[in-house]
C-alpha cells in the first residue's frame, strides 16, 4: 500500500540488574535478573492490558567459574542456571488479523516456565590450548520458546560438546 498507520501505544516497564565480579582471585561469578511489564495500550490490533508473545515477565541467570592454581594450574569448572519465566505463546488481537496463526479475539495460553542447569571443564595447557568439555541442559529439563502460533520450539534436551581451540 506505500503507506503506515500507527497501531497504537505500547508499554514497557521493567528493571534489569545485572553483577559481574571475582569474589576471589580465582572465582568468577555472573548473575543477573530482569523483570519486564510489557502491554499493548490503546492498540488498533491488540486487546489492552495483554502482553507481547514470547515475553517472560521474569528471567533470571547465575554463572560461576573456579579456575584452580598451582597444583591444578590450568584447571577450571563452572556452572549456570538460568530460568525463564512463563509467557503468552502468541498475541492477543482484538479482531484485526495481524499476522499468520493469530485467531481473532481468542486469548492465547502460556508457554510455561522452565530453567536449565549447564556446565563445564576446562583445561588450559601453556597459554595456547585450551580444552573445554561442556553439559548443557543437566536435569534435560524440557522447555519451550515460541515465535507465532505457527513455531513452537523445544528447549535442546541434555547434550554434550567439546571445544579445543588455540590461541596464537
Amino acid at each position: 500500500t506505500g503507506y503506515y498507520q500507527k497501531g497504537g501505544n505500547d508499554e514497557r516497564k521493567g528493571i534489569e540488574v545485572e553483577l559481574t565480579g571475582r569474589l576471589l582471585d580465582n572465582l568468577e561469578v555472573i548473575t543477573g535478573y530482569s523483570y519486564i511489564d510489557a502491554q499493548y495500550k490503546e492498540h488498533t490490533s491488540y486487546v489492552y492490558g495483554s502482553a507481547p508473545l514470547n515475553t517472560p515477565k521474569h528471567t533470571f541467570n547465575a554463572y560461576a567459574n573456579y579456575s584452580f592454581k598451582e597444583k591444578l594450574d590450568g584447571l577450571s569448572v563452572g556452572a549456570g542456571i538460568y530460568y525463564t519465566g512463563e509467557r503468552p505463546i502468541n498475541d492477543w488481537s482484538s479482531g484485526a488479523v495481524t499476522h499468520e496463526g493469530i485467531v481473532p479475539n481468542q486469548k492465547p495460553f502460556n508457554v510455561e516456565a522452565y530453567t536449565q542447569v549447564n556446565a563445564q571443564i576446562a583445561y588450559s595447557i601453556d597459554s595456547h590450548w585450551n580444552f573445554r568439555f561442556l553439559l548443557n541442559n543437566i536435569f534435560d529439563e524440557i522447555g519451550y520458546n515460541a515465535y507465532r502460533t505457527s513455531y513452537i520450539n523445544q528447549t535442546d534436551p541434555r547434550n554434550f560438546a567439546g571445544v579445543l581451540s588455540y590461541s596464537f
